[in-house]
Parts: structure tokens; C-alpha cells; sequence
């Protein structure tokens, strides 16, 4: 998993969509998402931006379910400001055949995201959220 994350994590040389530290142990992985290298950062709130990639990922072909980082936040204030730009991802009950596939689905989802580039969309995403 963490391999296929470190060699897709970058949009471009100069562009890095997300980052992580390596695991040591345990089922958990955190993955920091740089939403403010998205092309529409500077019209976009962030965590409209998260929540539209969050539901981006859970749609065919990706297929990726995380839980949002905010859900764990200790206060409002880190909830709004930094756990906002988290998703955790859980892999205790996954086979590695399936981890690995699946791991390179969300760095597709995130470069096929990184690719929107009109805020129609984006609010096209998050109207599909509360319709689905």
C-alpha cells in the first residue's frame, strides 16, 4: 500500500496531491491530502475541495471508501482547520492482491480529480452527495 501511494502521489514534478508517513505497525494509514496545490485551491473552500474528492473516490471505476479525518478531530478548531485534510485508511481486513489494486484506485481517483478544473463540477460532485 505504501508503495504505490510514495510512486503516485504527485500530480506532476511540481504538484504533490497527498503525502503520509510510513507505517511503523497497526491497521491504520493517514494520508495528508494537499488540496491547496489544486488547481481551483483559490475558489474553492477546503473542505468543500475534501469532501468533493472524498465523494470523487467513492464513485465507479474508484470505488474507494476512506473515513474522513475530521470524524476524528479532538476539537472544532482542529476538526475545521487540519482534520479537515485527512482521510484514514483502514487495511486489516483486506488481501494484499486487493490492497494493492484499490490503493492505486484512489491515487487515480485524486489525479482524475486533480484534473477538474471548473467549480461547476466540483459543486455538480457535492449535489450528487446529497442526492445519492
Amino acid at each position: 500500500m505504501a508503495t504505490v501511494l510514495e510512486e503516485n502521489k504527485s500530480f506532476t514534478d511540481k504538484v504533490k496531491m497527498f503525502d503520509f508517513e510510513w507505517l511503523m505497525g497497526g491497521m491504520f494509514l493517514w494520508v495528508e491530502i494537499n488540496i491547496f496545490t489544486h488547481t481551483l485551491a483559490s475558489q474553492v473552500e477546503p473542505w468543500r475541495l475534501m469532501r468533493a474528492l472524498w465523494v470523487h473516490c467513492t464513485t465507479y471505476p474508484y470505488l474507494i471508501l476512506t473515513v474522513p479525518g475530521q470524524d476524528f478531530a479532538a476539537t472544532d478548531m482542529v476538526k475545521a482547520t487540519r482534520g479537515v485534510l485527512f482521510f484514514r485508511f483502514c487495511f486489516a481486513a483486506v488481501e494484499e492482491n486487493v490492497l494493492q489494486v484499490k490503493t492505486k484506485a484512489f491515487t487515480d481517483a485524486c489525479r482524475d480529480f486533480w484534473k477538474i478544473g471548473s467549480v461547476e463540477e466540483i459543486d455538480e460532485i457535492l449535489r450528487s452527495d446529497r442526492t445519492g
